[in-house]
């Protein structure tokens, strides 16, 4: 009888696990296509743990993944970081706002423990309750890096400025922001999680300048991968938004298990780098969910799988570029996953 295997059998193959039949097949998405199926609100998901994993059942039982997405970087959380809860952020108006605006806010900024962090605590026990009930699907928690926190808190425009008229607040809240990231990627990781994405969207080339990503933000991340690094039974893997082709080598050298790319980024050039030295993972096309037909979407992927899964010697996970739109048809998504798991078998 052929043996039936998980999507954590396959998504543990890739990093040197046992064999499987095909390669494996996930997407990148938000519950909110699971809020009606589920019989959730939005706010419910947001605030109440088991709603959460409630319509994360209900997603995964129409488009199963081999992997499951956890956002852990949200609004609230940042919020958190400088002493407030989200409903204090949006009484203030400050929502989608730089909460660094006034750069003298920092000094009233200190790191604290995983359990005053209101917000992390909220993600950790949506991580230990989505392992208990999904105990077949790798959960990939998608943890926050410090350029992009720095950024997130400070205001982009700000903090590019910053690195050129005041360097010693940049590298200060940089080195804050590392520490950050190390005390919630640690506590993400004592969950049992089978995998940890550090997300790092504004690195890429499409925002700064690969020589800034060489002098800023590079250090810091390879710091966060190193720190990560040192337990050896959860594979780190790093995802960055755009174009990421002139820094791929700088990527692939922090050490990090695997790499996710979105669609402006060659997956051939990346697999010629790699030589199957690291994971790789994407980049199917975002828009195509939405606006592909079935058979673009099967061109698609046979592009995808033939550039990077034998090339990089089965170390490839067939997946979304980057975070499904909202919008995307349910069917368009579910056929993505049935025809990658076709196309994407052993001969």
């Amino acid at each position: 009888m052929e043996r039936q295997y998980s999507g954590k059998d396959h998504m543990a193959a890739v990093f040197g696990g046992e064999a499987t039949d095909r390669i494996p097949v996930r997407a990148m998405q938000t519950l909110k296509p699971a809020l009606e199926l589920a019989g959730v609100t939005g706010k419910e998901v947001r605030t109440e743990p088991d709603k959460y994993i409630k319509a994360m059942v209900a997603l995964q039982e129409v488009v199963p993944s081999d992997a499951i997405v956890i956002l852990v970087g949200d609004d609230a959380l940042f919020a958190n970081i400088v002493g407030l809860s989200f409903e204090e952020l949006k009484a203030l108006g400050m929502r989608g706002k730089p909460l660094l605006g006034d750069k003298s806010t920092f000094a009233k900024i200190e790191l604290r423990e995983p359990k005053q962090y209101e917000r992390l605590l909220y993600h950790l026990e949506i991580c230990e309750k989505a392992i208990s009930v999904l105990p077949d699907v790798i959960i990939d928690a998608f943890t926050i890096s410090p350029w992009t926190a720095a950024m997130m808190l400070r205001g982009m425009e700000n903090f590019i400025f910053d690195t050129k008229d005041d360097p010693q607040f940049a590298h200060d809240l940089l080195r804050f922001t590392t520490e950050f990231a190390k005390m919630v990627g640690d506590a993400l990781l004592e969950t049992g999680i089978g995998l940890l994405t550090v997300a790092d969207p504004n690195a890429g080339s499409s925002v700064i300048s690969p020589k800034m990503f060489r002098e800023w933000a590079k250090p810091y991340l390879e710091e966060t991968v190193t720190h990560f690094k040192r337990q050896r039974e959860t594979p780190i893997f790093l995802h960055i938004c755009g174009y990421t082709d002139p820094i791929m080598e700088d990527l692939v050298s922090l050490g990090i298990d695997g790499m996710s790319i979105d669609d402006p980024s060659s997956l051939k050039r990346l697999v010629e780098i790699s030589q199957g030295r690291i994971v790789i993972e994407g980049n199917f096309p975002t828009e195509l969910y939405v606006i592909g037909t079935k058979d673009q979407i099967d061109e698609k992927v046979k592009e995808c799988i033939d550039t990077a899964a034998e090339p990089n010697g089965y170390k490839y996970i067939l997946c979304s570029g980057c975070q499904v739109p909202d919008n995307a048809p349910i069917e368009n998504v579910k056929h993505f996953l049935e025809f990658g798991r076709q196309y994407g078998r052993y001969s």
